[in-house]
């Protein structure tokens, strides 16, 4: 037995945890954009995604033969779709479209990075095909703690590789 299967048994249920309210800017930077492109930007045989408010293929609209304008080095980022509410994980160099904002993490790893974008989306109300940003940088993310009242880490992390199949 593997020390991810005694963990997953001893995990506590998401209704047994405490969960507490934060900022989004806890986690995230918003990310100036020089350049907005736009489907005629795009090109099939490209090398850099570039992403948009769209909820299909992970936000990516297309590819263009530019270089990257946000070049991921250490941070992960987090594309928030403007009018879709979609939020779509960032793991290459790209560019964005002029309906999206970019959320540059603070160091979060991709489980955790997920966890706290399904658990924000939730709570961001559907206003239509409006700008939804507004909303989304007011209404708290809410997530579960550790004893200390700061997120719990760990607990995100395994629970993502739960629900992932990782863990089991």
């Amino acid at each position: 037995e593997n020390i991810c299967s005694r963990e997953v048994l001893m995990m506590e249920r998401l209704s047994e945890k405490e969960w507490k309210e934060f900022g989004y800017e806890k986690f995230f930077a918003l990310q100036k954009q020089k350049n907005k492109l736009s489907a005629t930007d795009c090109s099939y045989d490209g090398k850099t995604p570039v992403y948009a408010s769209q909820s299909q293929n992970n936000g990516v609209m297309g590819f263009t033969n530019g270089e990257p304008e946000i070049d991921i080095k250490r941070y992960r980022y987090l594309i928030f779709g403007d009018h879709t509410r979609c939020m779509n994980l960032v793991q290459c160099s790209f560019s964005a479209a002029d309906n999206v904002k970019i959320l540059k993490s603070n160091g979060l790893n991709m489980d955790d990075l997920a966890f706290i974008a399904v658990a924000w989306e939730k709570r961001i109300p559907d206003m239509g095909y409006a700008r939804h940003w507004r909303k989304a940088k007011t209404v708290g993310i809410s997530l579960p703690v550790d004893y200390k009242g700061n997120p719990d880490y760990n607990y995100m992390t395994l629970y993502s590789a739960k629900v992932r199949g990782v863990c089991s």
